[in-house]
């Protein structure tokens, strides 16, 4: 079953991986736009669009809750380490109103609370997993939408190498 240990693993992993990106950006001389970029594509992983069935399909449905675990994780993760890094160097202040903007955190407050009353969804549960199931081919399409943008044949600045490496790595 999925402990709190994993949790704390997770979390030390994130931060060994921020110190190694942080670390190697130095040594890159990106600017501070590309060095938070490449810090973002390090500690933020996409494990929700194919990851779950992939996870699903390689190791059975008794991996699925830890790989469900990693999802949540890297969710909460975007929506407040994410906006904190992407924000720059603002104060605790501005990064702290950007972060209480983003509605992951009050859905992860909400289900976290949900779950530790024992609350049930009822009547709501079939529209919500109906919503669910849709997440997924919604996102690769958005995903489609916005790689059409992207310049083809520019230059992969150092900084967006060295992300890559520490992925493949990490």
């Amino acid at each position: 079953s999925v402990t709190p240990t994993y949790l704390i693993f997770l979390t030390i992993f994130t931060l060994l991986l921020a110190a190694l990106a942080r670390a190697v950006f130095a040594v890159t001389g990106g600017t501070d736009a590309e060095n938070r970029a490449g810090m973002l594509a390090v500690i933020l992983v996409n494990t929700g669009n194919v990851g779950l069935a992939v996870n699903q399909y390689a190791f059975g449905d008794e991996a699925l809750p830890y790989a469900a675990i990693v999802l949540a994780f890297h969710s909460g993760m975007t929506g407040t380490a994410g906006v904190y890094v992407a924000g720059g160097r603002g104060s605790a202040r501005v990064a702290l109103r950007e972060i209480f903007k983003t509605p992951v955190v009050y859905a992860i407050v909400a289900g976290v609370a949900l779950n530790l009353l024992g609350g049930n969804l009822g009547p709501f549960s079939s529209a919500i997993d109906s919503i669910g199931m849709a997440a997924i081919p919604i996102a690769l399409i958005q995903l489609g939408m916005e790689l059409s943008h992207v310049e083809r044949g520019g230059p992969l600045r150092s900084t967006g190498w060295a992300a890559a490496g520490i992925r493949l790595i990490a």
